[in-house]
């Protein structure tokens, strides 16, 4: 019996580690130069699937062959990749500041400010992001490229 119960001790604490650890992104539109209803379905998804580590959810708004270049340098190819980052990012949390939309044809990009702070004491880190979207011949709107970079936040407000 007591083996058994300091198993599901053990449990629970390994089962509340990994609640503790999920990454939580956050989604600021209030500097967002006009709505788009479409890609900012595909944001929220993407808010919602990276906040509750539903990997397959996160795994079907990106393209296939995905691209994404993190401010730390990684660059990661395809959905699986990205997703597994994302995954092993547990912990952190993920602002998102869109500012500017544009749409042409099949594709579409938004800019913005991020900032990542991670719950464990690491230094929080912010800059400017640009996400690439397109449109694919089953007419959904998914992610083709993600690229942060530190710093550089001023140079986008001024704009």
């Amino acid at each position: 019996m007591r083996r058994i119960t300091l198993g599901l001790l053990a449990a629970l604490a390994l089962g509340s580690e990994v609640v503790h650890a999920q990454s939580r992104v956050d989604v600021d539109t209030s500097a967002l130069s006009h709505a788009d209803a479409e890609l900012g379905a595909v944001r929220t998804a993407y808010a919602a699937a990276a906040s509750t580590g539903d990997a397959t959810g996160l795994s079907a708004l990106y393209a296939p062959d995905a691209i994404a270049l993190l401010d730390g340098g990684a660059l990661l190819r395809g959905a699986g990749e990205i997703v597994k980052r994302h995954e092993a990012s547990g912990g952190a949390t993920l602002t998102l500041a869109p500012r500017e939309l544009r749409r042409a044809g099949t594709i579409a990009s938004e800019v913005g400010t991020f900032s990542e702070a991670a719950d464990r004491g690491a230094t929080p880190v912010s800059g400017v992001y640009v996400t690439i979207y397109t449109r694919g011949t089953d007419g959904v709107w998914r992610i083709a490229m993600e690229v942060r970079a530190r710093g550089r936040e001023q140079q986008l407000a001024a704009r």
